[in-house]
């Protein structure tokens, strides 16, 4: 099955280094970072605290994005938490994303089921 993008903004409407938050469809709230002429895009609910406030993070030289709640660091292309931080546990969702003709195209996942044994 084809990957399915949606485009969410023009690459003008991002500012360098800097976070803006968007509706994928309704239900998947996402952050997408512009870093030069890259973008990456990844979920916008930090996993520590489930605020909605990963786009108004600072990206660092290393693509780490750090929640402006609590500082959890989380890497831009995998979603990692940095190796020598101690929450092991935590990592974001992260998106693929594509840049044609200006315009900024953020892939739609299909929805995951998570079953849980009782």
């Amino acid at each position: 099955m084809p990957e399915e993008f949606i485009k969410v903004c023009k690459l003008s409407e991002l500012e360098n280094k800097r976070g803006k938050s968007f509706s994928l469809d309704g239900e998947t709230d996402i952050a997408v970072f512009r870093i030069n002429d890259k973008v990456y895009a990844v979920e916008n609910t930090c996993p520590h605290n489930h605020s909605h406030v990963m786009h108004e993070g600072m990206v660092d030289k290393n693509l780490y994005v750090s929640c402006p709640i609590h500082g959890y660091q989380f890497h831009l292309e995998t979603g990692k938490v940095p190796p020598d931080f101690n929450i092991v546990s935590s990592k974001l969702d992260t998106f693929k994303t594509k840049i044609e003709d200006g315009d900024v195209f953020v892939e739609k996942k299909k929805k995951k089921f998570k079953f849980f044994d009782w």
